[in-house]
């Protein structure tokens, strides 16, 4: 499994998403926003350490 965390500084939402799977579409992103996406992948071992920082902004409306 993965998680994905998303948001706007400092704040991020997790998100659980398969490992099965190789993409993910982030939803609910508002616009003219930053945001800042990490990922972090967990199995029975423990989760690794959190991937470095993604940050983008939206488009305006």
């Amino acid at each position: 499994m993965f998680l994905i965390l998303t948001g706007s500084t400092p704040k991020l939402e997790e998100q659980s998403v398969e490992s099965e799977k190789n993409s993910h579409i982030l939803t609910g992103l508002r616009p003219g926003t930053s945001y800042v996406v990490r990922v972090i992948a967990d199995n029975e071992f423990g989760s690794s350490t959190p991937s470095v920082p993604i940050r983008f902004n939206t488009a305006e409306d």
